[in-house]
């Protein structure tokens, strides 16, 4: 125990005399100690713009310790912590976008919002137009020029805007409150990505038809059916049938021919329709209303015909 406080005892004294010896630096000394340690610009007696820019460089949070700020000392302070800001006394449009070309969160600490620093912001990340306080109709299509998903951050976007995001990728429709969709819109969507029409809240012929030309699977999203859009989309992927919501002894045919497996999801099957499927498929057999048939060797006999 004596051993150990005997220690700490010469390391404290060790820290006193160093601390002695460095309190009160000036001149060279002073700016090479800053240079080497940022931090022991507490120990100078004298400041200097030299010696506060050479702190500055090294950790920018030291600028509260200066009394006298300059724009070069508050622009070297931001470029190396963006969080200076909230130090510096006379926040120039300069020193904030100087902040913000450290970080777009300096946005955060800005306390005058101008256009050019609204613009500036904008241009580093478009993750900041949250926060913009007057956001413009340059700001929301900076926005998705930058990124057309990012459209999720625009609560009220212009057509313009919406139309370019949808064109990039129709699947950014799901970011677009119903109020701002129009037909227009919801079909360049469709025509860039047909699952657009899961999220297209005005829908109509022409725009399901675009869809389901595409991935007849998107039938399950469309809120129409008819004989010309079942058709279209069983054409492209014959499995789509199973999403039909009409009666169509026309659709039910050619859905069996394109693809055997479809007679599962017809309701009205007919013999006619039940031949036609396992002449393609024998395996659909498990598949044929038992209705049909009057017993197991009826339904044998009839496949023999």
């Amino acid at each position: 125990m004596l051993r150990e406080y005997i220690a700490q005892l010469i390391d404290y004294k060790k820290d006193y005399f160093e601390y002695q010896k460095r309190r009160n630096l000036s001149g060279a000394d002073a700016l090479n100690a800053v240079l080497e340690n940022p931090s022991d610009v507490i120990f100078v007696k004298e400041f200097s713009e030299e010696i506060a820019i050479a702190a500055l460089k090294g950790d920018g949070l030291l600028l509260p310790l200066f009394p006298r700020q300059t724009e070069h000392m508050c622009l070297v302070a931001v470029r190396n912590n963006y969080e200076a800001l909230d130090f510096v006394e006379e926040q120039t449009e300069n020193i904030c976008i100087a902040a913000l070309k450290s970080d777009w969160k300096a946005i955060y600490h800005i306390r005058n919002q101008t256009k050019k620093i609204a613009d500036e912001a904008i241009r580093v990340s478009p993750l900041v137009y949250p926060e913009l306080l007057d956001p413009t109709k340059h700001h929301q299509m900076e926005v998705v020029r930058a990124d057309p998903s990012l459209i999720e951050l625009i609560p009220n976007p212009t057509k313009e805007v919406c139309l370019f995001s949808v064109k990039a990728d129709g699947g950014n429709l799901k970011h677009i409150k119903a109020k701002y969709q129009d037909k227009e819109i919801c079909l360049e969507a469709v025509k860039s990505n047909p699952i657009a029409l899961r999220y297209a809240k005005k829908q109509n012929e022409e725009i399901i038809l675009e869809s389901v030309k595409r991935d007849g699977l998107m039938l399950s999203y469309a809120h129409k059916h008819n004989e010309k859009i079942v058709w279209e989309a069983i054409k492209n992927n014959p499995e789509s049938y199973k999403f039909s919501r009409i009666d169509s002894k026309k659709v039910d045919v050619e859905a069996v021919e394109l693809f055997a497996e479809n007679i599962l999801y017809v309701e009205k099957q007919t013999e006619d329709l039940a031949k036609r499927a396992v002449d393609r498929n024998y395996n659909v057999l498990p598949y044929i209303n038992e209705d049909l048939f009057e017993d197991k060797k009826s339904k044998l006999m009839f496949w023999k015909k």
